[in-house]
């Protein structure tokens, strides 16, 4: 007979609706698809390996995880990681002050999502008639080189992340459809406060927050900030 497994199911709060989401733990071949994308060393690898487990691992048979916000993939796979593997784990860290080796404790039960308060209001009024609807990035941006992608994210001038982050416009409470070409075009004539409320939504959006304390050598108190789950990922 072919053997089976029968996997657990653990519940996990999607941090931007706070719905109930189910998932079994990754297993050894997935854990394998990580090791590859850490070996990588690229930032796009790394996400789509994330995304490819999240996928794998769903039992919710309406969620989509390609259009997860960055923050929502980064939060569960924090969970996955710590009851499919361990959710404490020893990693060490070189003190810029002192020139040493520490050790640190992260605990990935304790990986939180950070909001914004006030937050930040997704409906943006371009004019009396059109409201602009704005989302949160998904993972599809870093389906790109090293460089592109941190160009991209770096960029004062952000014009295609904030282009691919516009969900809908409406006239009135008329949808407008439009494709990309379009798109640019409405973007280059939007009057600058407009967008600059598309760019403070973005540059605002919710993130992973982690903080670790340590002493170093010298007896000074130090730590570790951890905002994003790209600062945690080779210490896995």
């Amino acid at each position: 007979m072919k053997p089976t497994n029968i996997y657990p199911i653990y519940e996990i709060e999607q941090p931007s609706t706070k719905k109930i989401l189910r998932f079994r733990p990754y297993v050894v071949k997935e854990e394998k698809i990580l090791l590859m994308a850490k070996e990588s060393k690229q930032i796009n690898d790394i996400f789509n390996a994330l995304v490819q487990i999240a996928k794998v691992c769903n039992e919710e048979l309406n969620l989509n995880v390609d259009t997860l916000p960055i923050f929502d993939l980064e939060y569960i796979f924090a969970k996955l990681r710590a009851f499919s593997v361990t959710n404490v784990e020893t990693a060490y860290v070189i003190d810029k002050e002192d020139g040493k080796e520490h050790p640190i404790i992260i605990d990935f039960n304790e990986i939180k999502v950070k909001f914004p308060d006030p937050p930040i209001d997704k409906v943006i009024k371009a004019s009396n008639d059109v409201t602009i609807l704005m989302k949160y990035p998904s993972a599809s941006i870093y389906k790109d080189t090293n460089e592109n992608i941190l160009k991209k994210l770096k960029s004062k001038d952000m014009f295609d992340l904030v282009l691919s982050c516009i969900d809908s416009i409406y006239k009135k409470d008329i949808l407008l459809k439009k494709n990309k070409e379009e798109l640019i075009e409405f973007l280059d004539n939007l009057q600058i406060p407009t967008y600059r409320k598309m760019k403070d939504f973005l540059l605002n959006m919710p993130k992973i927050e982690y903080r670790i304390e340590y002493k170093n050598s010298l007896g000074n108190n130090r730590y570790v900030q951890f905002d994003s789950i790209m600062d945690f990922f080779f210490f896995l």
